[in-house]
């Protein structure tokens, strides 16, 4: 039984570093390209600023 459970966490470690290997790689691959740029960022939020806030409908019954 204590075998089984110390290959258990073993495992768990094992899973534990390869998903955050993972993580690393896709934060690497997303941020080497920007969604927008920092200027269209700039010029979306101003287009927000000036809009007003929509309503949300209640879904009715």
């Amino acid at each position: 039984m204590r075998k089984s459970n110390h290959q258990m966490e073993e495992n768990v470690t094992y899973l534990n570093e390869y998903h955050r290997q993972q993580s690393k790689k896709m934060i690497r691959k997303v941020s080497e390209q920007p969604l927008m740029s920092l200027q269209e960022c700039i010029e979306q939020a101003k287009r927000l600023k000036d809009q007003p806030l929509k309503t949300v409908p209640k879904k009715s019954r």
